[in-house]
């Protein structure tokens, strides 16, 4: 069987058994219990635990997998680790197809651990019976609405996927999505990776039609050129984003007892990734932030960017990170100036970056600015500094007429803005210099409008490289 139909039960299940299912809300098990059923996934959940008695939730509750007399997709471990294997022979007397196990205290732990994950690892392959974790917080997928999650959030639904060998990356990449109005198409941790490893999911996402753009977190590998070989596969069809922890001599010892792998040599991993197509982030936010500009821009035809700014040090700090990346900020031709100095005070820059000055708070101004630089055939694409900053000086007057004025001034730009994106087929960027935390001009722009919004320049500046560089592997493949 291929990856994706062996793994179709675990993110499309029917039927889920969560075993280790607890009455106490407050616990492993209630909480993915809980996210599961508040999820909204429409198949059939049953709470699996032999001294439960009554409905858990209000659901039914069984002693035993065997008393569930539907076919099994998906088994949800979270019960104590030394419970698992028996339980495991269960499922594959029942001929569960796939399993979640988030309980802990295996090979990460010590030998003793080892020794358990080795022989739950030979019962589910006699049973054929693939598996995520142990050690892990959990499966979600957009499709089935399936949140057998052990966090504090969901993630909004899209068409990212990720995987992730650590469990915190996940809960942060998770409120992300809320955050910047993007969502993932499917999410596994897969923890001490006993069955299925970062290789198996990357492979799996690289196929799977609901996912746009791929994201992995990983600490160690087990095996390296399997996972070269997928990654490699992968970006052929999409981008992989990779963020790769455990570099200095410290954290690969914390790695070892963390998910019972071995770092290896960072110099090695970049040489690897490189060659593979994977893109590299620094951080689990800024591989997000990647992510969302793949999902969602056009990849530009060159480096050459117009700028559009509502203060000029942030533009200087854009175009710093600009110049490290080989991007590119041609200058303006007379045509632009022209048609600038018709809109703009007189004191605006007449460069580019095109900084504004307080010309911005005119309707229509930004836009405008950001149309006259995409009509030119040598710009790639642009990057609009300070969205949501009209919006934020009215919100602080204390007459809610003006500050309704300024928000819908300043969404009547996003929309325009959104247009020329689609219009010119070019990507645009939004760069924060102050925002309101609810900002109504940023939730349109990163949902409907699908413009990113970042709230610092090198990472603006990183999304336009990142674009750039998967832009060059794909040519060199064809060539």
């Amino acid at each position: 069987m291929t990856i994706s139909n062996e793994l179709e039960p675990l993110f499309n299940p029917k039927v889920v058994a969560c075993i280790g299912a607890s009455r106490d809300p407050i616990s492993v098990s209630g909480f993915v219990l809980r996210n599961i059923v508040d999820g909204g996934f429409g198949g059939k959940v049953y709470p699996v635990n032999p001294s439960a008695i009554a409905r858990i939730v209000g659901l039914e509750t069984v002693a035993k997998v065997s008393k569930i007399k539907e076919a099994i997709d998906c088994a949800v471990f979270t019960l104590p680790a030394k419970y698992v294997p028996e339980t495991m022979e269960d499922c594959v007397s029942e001929n569960v197809k796939t399993a979640v196990i988030i309980s802990a205290g295996f090979s990460e732990v010590d030998e003793s651990g080892c020794n358990l994950e080795h022989e739950v690892m030979r019962i589910a392959r006699k049973g054929r019976l693939r598996f995520t974790g142990p050690n892990c917080n959990g499966v979600y997928s957009a499709t089935s609405s399936f949140s057998a999650l052990l966090g504090p959030i969901r993630p909004l639904p899209g068409d990212i996927a990720f995987v992730s060998q650590g469990g915190s990356p996940g809960v942060i990449i998770h409120g992300l999505t809320h955050r910047r109005r993007r969502g993932l198409s499917k999410f596994v941790n897969v923890g001490d990776s006993a069955d299925l490893d970062i290789s198996d999911m990357i492979e799996y996402y690289g196929n799977d039609s609901k996912t746009k753009v791929i994201m992995s977190y990983f600490e160690g590998l087990r095996n390296g050129r399997k996972f070269m070989r997928a990654v490699q596969e992968a970006s052929k069809r999409k981008p992989v984003l990779v963020m790769k922890a455990g570099t200095g001599e410290i954290s690969q010892r914390v790695v070892a007892s963390h998910v019972g792998a071995l770092a290896g040599s960072d110099k090695v991993v970049s040489a690897a990734l490189k060659a593979t197509g994977a893109i590299r982030a620094d951080s689990v936010a800024r591989m997000f932030d990647l992510a969302t500009a793949f999902s969602t821009l056009p990849i530009p035809t060159g480096p050459n960017l117009g700028i559009v700014t509502f203060g000029g040090g942030v533009g200087v700090q854009f175009m710093d990170h600009a110049d490290r990346l080989n991007l590119k900020v041609p200058p303006l031709n007379t045509v632009e100036v022209e048609a600038l100095n018709k809109i703009l005070p007189k004191y605006w820059s007449h460069a580019n970056p095109v900084d504004t000055s307080d010309g911005a708070f005119g309707e229509g101004i930004l836009s405008t600015c950001a149309e006259t630089l995409l009509k030119q055939r040598c710009i790639d694409g642009v990057i609009v500094i300070g969205v949501g900053l009209l919006e934020a000086f009215t919100g602080v007057l204390a007459d809610t007429i003006i500050t309704q004025m300024g928000t819908k001034r300043e969404l009547d730009e996003a929309k325009l803005l959104a247009e020329l994106k689609h219009r010119y087929g070019k990507p645009i960027i939004g760069l924060t210099i102050q925002a309101n935390q609810d900002s109504k001009v940023l939730q349109y722009l990163r949902g409907e409008g699908g413009i990113p919004v970042f709230e610092d320049p090198q990472t603006a500046a990183q999304s336009i490289r990142a674009m750039l560089d998967y832009k060059s592997y794909l040519e060199r493949l064809r060539q």
